[in-house]
C-alpha cells in the first residue's frame, strides 16, 4: 500500500519484484508486464530475485593459434580428459585439468575452422577372413577437420585413419546413433559397421554408391533420444532430414519406409555446435534465429516458424553475418547460446532458464535470463566428473590468447576478480492512482532493495525517460565482510573459523531537481524536459556479488495546463537537430 503522506505530498510510486517471466527486449519497454525487464547482462534468474551469475575460473591457458574445438572425454578404464585442438595439434588435459600435453602422430591442417569432436563405442573385432570377433567394449574419440584424414584416439593409441583400408572416410560433421558412427562429407552420409566406428566396409547397401544425401551441404548432426525409437537428424543451412538410425539390421534399410526423408524442408542448422539437447527437447540454431524440435514440428502446420529467442532482440540485432560457429550446452536448468553479437567471436552467450521457479509439484515456464560476458566461448563441454556435473569451455578471449574456463563456479567471480553486471527495467507508465498511462509525469528519485550482498559491491543507477538517452542518478558502494570460510580454504584442526551471512541494504537515490538545466531532448523531441514524460525506466548498474530483489520509482504528477487547452498544429521543421547515443545527456534545451 501507498502511505498517505506520499500520496498527500503528490508522489505516486511504481514497482518491480519477482521477475520470473524473464527478458523481453523484443517489446517496447512501456508494455511489458510486471514480471518482466528489457535486458541484462551476468545475471541469474532464479526464484524471481536477479543476483550475479556464477563465475568462471581459468583452469589453463592453450598454445597460440586458431582454436578449432573443445570436447571432453573419457577413455575406457581412464580419468576424464579435456581436449583441444589449436593450429592442428591435439593437445589433452587429464583429471585435474591443470596442465596439458600434446597427442603424438595427430596432425590436421592448421588453416581449418573447426576439428569436430565424436565419442563412438567399439565392441566387435574384424578378422584377416572378415568375420567379426566381439571385443570388450571401449570408447574412442574420434576427429575430423574435412580437409585432413580422420583420426582418433582411445586414451593410448593416437593415429590417422586410411579410408583406403575401408576405415573412417575423410568427413565433417559426425554423430555416434544406433551404434554405427555416421559422417558428414558435403552433402554425403557415410555410415560404418556395426558396433566398429573405425570401419566402413558395408557399402552395399545402397544402389547409389555406398552412402546417403541430403539436399546440400551437412551442417550438423543430431540424435532425437528416446528409450524407444532414438533417429538421427541430418541437418542443412535450410533443411532438416531424419533417418531411422535405430533399425540396426542394415540389409533392412532399402525396404524400410521413410527410412530417410526430409522431416522441415526449410528449417536448418547454422552450425553443428548448436545444438543443445535438454530434458528429452532438442534445441539448436537455425540461420534465422534459436528454435525446439516441437517449434519447428509446428512450423509443418502453421507454416510458421516459431522463434524462440525473439526476447533477445537487443542481442540478436547486431549479430554477425556469419553464425556458422555459434555454440549451445545445455547445464542444470539452462540452456546456453554462445553467439557473434558485435563481434565476430561469441561474445555474447544467451542464457535461457528453464524454469526460474521450480517446486515439487509445478514449475515455471522457461524465461530468458540475458546475456552472459566475459570469455568468448568456442565450444562447451558437459560431464559428471568424478560424480559431479562440471561445465567447460575453450575460448579465444579479448586478449587474443586461448584459454580453458569451468563455468558455474559458486564464488560468483571470475578469477577471484568482481562480475560487472546490469539490468535495465521496463518502462513504468502507472503510477497507482496519481498517473496512469498517457499522463505526463515528473520522475523524481527511486529506492532499491539489494539482498545477498557479500564483499565489496558497487553500484551505479541511471534513469530515463521513453524519450532520451539514461542519465546518472546515484552511486552507492556496499561493503558486507564474508569472514574467512571459503571453497578453497585449507583448514587444519587449531583453525579459527569465523563467517558472517550475506546482507541486505534498501537504498534511495537522489532526487531529479525541478530546476536543474539539463541538457537533454527538449526542444527536439518534446516541448518539455526529459524529467517530464509518459514513463519511466531505470538501468542498475553493479559490480560485484548482490541480488536485486525490487525496486521502485517514485514520480509525482505533472501539470500540462501552461501547454494551452486546445490542440496546437507544430511548425516545420527547418533545421536538423541531433540527438547523441549512449550513456550522455543530449544537446537539446528549453528555456
Amino acid at each position: 500500500m501507498i502511505p498517505q503522506k506520499l500520496i498527500q505530498g503528490g508522489l505516486g510510486v511504481a514497482s518491480s519484484a519477482f521477475w520470473v517471466q524473464g527478458m523481453d527486449s523484443s517489446m517496447d519497454p512501456a508494455f511489458l508486464q510486471n514480471g518482466e525487464y528489457r535486458s541484462a547482462m551476468n545475471v541469474t534468474n532464479r526464484g524471481g530475485i536477479l543476483r550475479t551469475r556464477p563465475g568462471y575460473n581459468c583452469l589453463y591457458e592453450l598454445p597460440a593459434g586458431r582454436l578449432q574445438g573443445f570436447t571432453l572425454f573419457r577413455p575406457t578404464g581412464g580419468a576424464w580428459h579435456q581436449v583441444a585442438a589449436v593450429a592442428g595439434k591435439v593437445y589433452v588435459s587429464a583429471y585435474p585439468f591443470a596442465s596439458y600435453t600434446q597427442l603424438p602422430n595427430i596432425q590436421f591442417h592448421v588453416g581449418s575452422d573447426i576439428v569436430v569432436f565424436e565419442r563412438a563405442t567399439k565392441s566387435v573385432k574384424q578378422n584377416l577372413d572378415g568375420s567379426l570377433t566381439l571385443i570388450d567394449p571401449y570408447d574412442v574419440l574420434v576427429m575430423q577437420d574435412g580437409r585432413t584424414p580422420a583420426a582418433f584416439w582411445d586414451g593410448t593409441v593416437a593415429r590417422h585413419l586410411d579410408p583406403l583400408k575401408n576405415e573412417v572416410p575423410l568427413g565433417m560433421w559426425m554423430k555416434w546413433s544406433g551404434d554405427r558412427l555416421w559422417v558428414s562429407r558435403g552433402p554425403e552420409i557415410f555410415v560404418s559397421d556395426i558396433a566398429d566406428p573405425l570401419l566402413f566396409t558395408e557399402t552395399g547397401y545402397l544402389s547409389e554408391g555406398g552412402s546417403f544425401r541430403v539436399p546440400g551441404e551437412v551442417t550438423g548432426m543430431a540424435e532425437i533420444v528416446s528409450t524407444e525409437v532414438p533417429q538421427l537428424l541430418v541437418f542443412t543451412a535450410n533443411t532438416t532430414t531424419i533417418f531411422q538410425s535405430n533399425i540396426r539390421d542394415r540389409e533392412t534399410w532399402k525396404t524400410t519406409p521413410n527410412f530417410q526423408r526430409v522431416l522441415f524442408p526449410e528449417i536448418g542448422c547454422a552450425s553443428g555446435r548448436a545444438i543443445a539437447a535438454q530434458y528429452g527437447q532438442l534445441w539448436w540454431m537455425t540461420m534465422t534465429g534459436v528454435t525446439s524440435l516441437n517449434a519447428a514440428a509446428q512450423s509443418r502446420v502453421s507454416s510458421e516458424l516459431l522463434f524462440r529467442d525473439n526476447e533477445m532482440a537487443f542481442s540478436k540485432g547486431n549479430l554477425s553475418p556469419n553464425i556458422d560457429k555459434v555454440a549451445a550446452i545445455a547445464f542444470e536448468n539452462y540452456t546456453l547460446f554462445s553467439v557473434p553479437s558485435g563481434d565476430r567471436k561469441n561474445r555474447h552467450t544467451w542464457v535461457m532458464d528453464q524454469s526460474p521457479v521450480e517446486k515439487l509439484n509445478a514449475g515455471s515456464p522457461a524465461a530468458w535470463v540475458g546475456i552472459w560476458t566475459g570469455t568468448r566461448p568456442v565450444q562447451w563441454a558437459v560431464a559428471a566428473v568424478n560424480g559431479v556435473q562440471r561445465i567447460f569451455h575453450a575460448s579465444v578471449d579479448y586478449d587474443g590468447k586461448n584459454r580453458v574456463w569451468e563455468a558455474f563456479i559458486p564464488t560468483r567471480q571470475d578469477n577471484g576478480q568482481p562480475i560487472t553486471c546490469f539490468v535495465e527495467t521496463k518502462s513504468h507508465a502507472d503510477f497507482h492512482e496519481l498517473a496512469q498511462g498517457l499522463d505526463m509525469k515528473t520522475f523524481r528519485f527511486a529506492e532499491l532493495e539489494f539482498a545477498e550482498v557479500q564483499g565489496t559491491v558497487d553500484v551505479k543507477v541511471y534513469w530515463a525517460g521513453l524519450r532520451g538517452n539514461y542519465k546518472e542518478l546515484s552511486t552507492f558502494r556496499f561493503v558486507a565482510p564474508e569472514g574467512n570460510i571459503t571453497y578453497t580454504k585449507q583448514i587444519a584442526l587449531d583453525s579459527e573459523l569465523f563467517g558472517y551471512r550475506p546482507q541486505a541494504r534498501l537504498v534511495r537515490t537522489s532526487e531529479v531537481i525541478e530546476d536543474r538545466a539539463e541538457g537533454n531532448t527538449c526542444g527536439i523531441e518534446s516541448a518539455f524536459p526529459d524529467r517530464h514524460d509518459r514513463a519511466f525506466s531505470l538501468l542498475i548498474v553493479w559490480s560485484g556479488r548482490a541480488a536485486l530483489r525490487s525496486y521502485r520509482i517514485f514520480a509525482r504528477t505533472f501539470d500540462e495546463s501552461g501547454v494551452g487547452a486546445s490542440g496546437t498544429a507544430p511548425e516545420d521543421e527547418t533545421t536538423a537537430l541531433p540527438v547523441r547515443t549512449g550513456l550522455i545527456d543530449n544537446v537539446g534545451s528549453c528555456a
